[in-house]
């Protein structure tokens, strides 16, 4: 512990979880589809405590991090920024009707899927809704704690740490018994940490970025940008 942040609060709890699928892919590699049992953890660093004799109350810390995990349980992690897997948004009759690349329909689909299609010509179809679309590149643990640091933070308020004096924060992401991933960083980085941390696609031509990808409407799958990446003629 830095002398300069005497203080720290560390916060985990049994139902800090969430359970999701996902592959790790990457040039010349896939591995298969499972899942795992995620836990999380928060630890939040400052330089001192306030006339309630907090750092932090750790009911705000359980709120943040139990919204998290419910919105994330039971889903398949998809990776929006991979550059090995084309991925697309259709409607279930369309691949019924054999237009699964069609994204000419402006409204909602009411049943909307997504295709995951693989450098090594492997396809996945999902139902949209079992979905988490994360701004990653890689569902790795590594990329989840970034990815989890900033939600966490949003959940907590970035001026209301300031105010408390708190500086530091780190998000732990394990997904089995000794197999975890830590993201530590000033909660007042004054920087788009998933720009700065998330590993950039190196196969795609794409100049789109991360911050407009998440502009475009939430990801809007199909959307050439968004995607970066074809395999298909």
């Amino acid at each position: 512990m830095s002398p300069q942040y005497p203080f720290e609060v560390f916060v985990s709890k049994e139902d800090f979880k969430f359970n999701a699928s996902h592959f790790v892919a990457y040039r010349n590699y896939r591995e298969r589809i499972h899942g795992h049992n995620y836990k999380v953890s928060v630890r939040l660093i400052g330089e001192r405590i306030q006339e309630d004799g907090y750092l932090l109350d750790f009911g705000d810390v359980k709120r943040a991090v139990r919204k998290l995990c419910k919105e994330m349980n039971e889903h398949f992690i998809c990776p929006m920024l991979s550059d090995v897997i084309e991925i697309r948004e259709f409607e279930l009759a369309e691949l019924v009707n054999g237009n699964p690349n069609s994204n000419s329909n402006p409204n909602p689909n009411p049943n909307p899927h997504l295709r995951l299609l693989c450098e090594d010509k492997t396809m996945f179809i999902f139902p949209s809704s079992d979905c988490l679309k994360l701004p990653i590149s890689h569902a790795t643990t590594e990329e989840l704690s970034v990815y989890l640091f900033v939600e966490t933070l949003k959940g907590l308020n970035v001026e209301t740490l300031k105010a408390r004096g708190i500086r530091l924060m780190e998000v732990t992401v394990a997904e089995a018994e000794g197999q975890q991933s830590v993201f530590r960083s000033a909660v007042d980085s004054g920087v788009d940490l998933l720009d700065k941390y998330i590993p950039k696609s190196s196969g795609s031509s794409s100049s789109h970025t991360r911050a407009s990808a998440e502009r475009c409407q939430s990801f809007q799958v199909g959307c050439a940008s968004c995607s970066g990446v074809s395999f298909l003629p």
